[in-house]
């Protein structure tokens, strides 16, 4: 749960993150807030955490828990702000960066798929945003499912999935 921000000569910050009822408390992933000083944290105790960093110590300013779902990864597109959030469920949940909160809008895993495959994709292992199109989510599901999600539209617009005899686990997609 440490985090630990090194920069230009004189600025090396550290914080934790207080545990959560006694169980210990790590960080899965780290995103900056661009020309903000700000960062999220995604913990293990499944909560996304808004600091701000431009003072002396470092300053928690605002969580969010999730209580239905695991997170297991986030992703901050540059200027965006919206955040989006994959579960072990294989649900995308969607969370606004201004009022620190999930907005209505989530992605349903069974809508990723295919209407012909009966088979739960599995957790989320990757997203992002389209470089040409900020209207365009890629999400990657551990069960080699790749879904081009249409953010105005609120549908699948490509799928590509493995050969059903050769489902090797994805780790990772650009």
């Amino acid at each position: 749960g440490r985090v630990r921000i090194y920069g230009r000569p004189g600025i090396d910050l550290e914080f934790q993150h207080d545990s959560d009822r006694g169980q210990p408390v790590a960080v899965m992933q780290i995103e900056f807030i661009i020309n903000q000083g700000r960062m999220l944290t995604a913990c293990t105790d499944n909560t996304v955490n808004l600091w701000d960093f431009k003072e002396k110590r470092p300053k928690l300013l605002d969580t969010l828990k999730l209580n239905k779902e695991q997170l297991v990864i986030m992703h901050l597109e540059f200027a965006d702000k919206w955040v989006y959030l994959g579960t072990d469920k294989g649900n995308v949940l969607i969370m606004s960066l201004d009022s620190f909160a999930l907005s209505g809008y989530t992605i349903p895993w069974n809508k990723c798929m295919s209407p012909l495959d009966k088979n739960h994709p599995g957790t989320i292992v990757h997203l992002s945003v389209s470089p040409v199109d900020n209207a365009k989510l890629l999400i990657g599901f551990d069960s080699g499912l790749i879904c081009l999600w249409d953010l105005t539209t609120k549908k699948g617009e490509q799928r590509y999935p493995y050969p059903t005899q050769a489902r090797p686990q994805l780790t990772s997609i650009s």
